[in-house]
């Protein structure tokens, strides 16, 4: 299955094929359990021509009257899946943590190419959090653990992720986009809080590599204004996005990445016949075997 330039609109329902998904139907569904709520394609859950998707509510897991400050977990299913917190800007208070890096990435990255190490809260993110220590639950038990401990954490912190949903191009809106300009906004505006939930989605509980990642933001202590396809144009708060999880190889021509076309084997599960049992692809499997902790 050959994909396109990534200059052109992928379109919604290739790139839920792209995730292994019968159609963006299943998509849906899926952001529909993990939101509480009922999304429908092209209504709630909205494809951008920049290979994302809007998704035009507010979070459940938003409450500007919930009184709380610095850093909690996302769980699902009882698993550890992302973040939610308060971000915001003290110049007197500020901790710059992108230049903390272990030693383990390059091995680690390597072992998984061509998928990347994604961090699910950026670490450009995490010295805007005003916290000394963080509550964590893992199989059933709390710990306390120090951001700086978290922040690469492998467990709790680092995911698999392809460089396209990683990172960031004008015409392949990727995670970094929303990071960038939200610390933008914060180092612009101090004292601003920013209530921020960032949430690695999977098809099934288990599942190693996630099929996106659900980012929402706002301004913290007022309620989210109705969404609008306004800010398809422009990025302003509030915004509730999903990133699509899926890989290309890359053709370079003349110092530049020429073509990205999308290679079925990164598909997360086989295209069998319907009615027959899907199994993951041995790209994943031999990922899921060199990722596990």
């Amino acid at each position: 299955m050959n994909g396109s330039n990534s200059r052109e609109n992928i379109g919604a329902e290739k790139i839920a094929k792209y995730l292994g998904l019968k159609n963006i139907h299943e998509l849906a569904s899926i952001l529909s359990e993990v939101l509480g709520e009922s999304i429908q394609p092209d209504v709630d859950l909205i494809y951008h021509r920049f290979n994302y998707f809007l998704i035009d509510r507010k979070s459940n897991k938003y409450d500007p009257n919930d009184e709380f400050s610095g850093l909690r977990q996302i769980l699902f299913n009882g698993n550890h899946v992302g973040w939610r917190c308060i971000l915001s800007y003290d110049e007197d208070n500020f901790q710059d943590y992108e230049g903390n890096r272990p030693s383990f990435f390059g091995r680690l990255r390597d072992s998984i190419n061509p998928l990347d190490i994604g961090h699910i809260l950026a670490l450009e993110l995490f010295s805007f959090i005003k916290q000394d220590s963080v509550w964590i639950k893992q199989n059933g038990v709390w710990n306390k653990e120090k951001p700086e401990e978290i922040c690469n954490s492998q467990k709790y912190n680092l995911v698999p992720q392809f460089k396209r949903a990683n990172e960031n191009s004008r015409d392949d809106v990727g995670q970094a986009r929303f990071e960038n300009w939200l610390h933008s906004e914060l180092m612009n505006h101090e004292g601003e809080q920013v209530y921020y939930e960032v949430e690695e989605i999977f098809k099934n509980t288990n599942d190693i590599v996630p099929i996106g990642t659900r980012i929402f933001a706002c301004k913290y202590g007022t309620p989210p204004s109705t969404f609008t396809s306004s800010y398809l144009r422009k990025l302003i708060l509030p915004f509730h996005v999903f990133i699509p999880n899926y890989g290309f190889i890359e053709e370079e021509g003349k110092g530049k990445v020429k073509n990205k076309n999308f290679d079925s084997n990164y598909l997360l599960d086989k295209l069998d016949k319907p009615g027959e049992p899907k199994e993951p692809r041995n790209f994943y499997k031999t990922c899921c075997d060199k990722w596990k902790i």
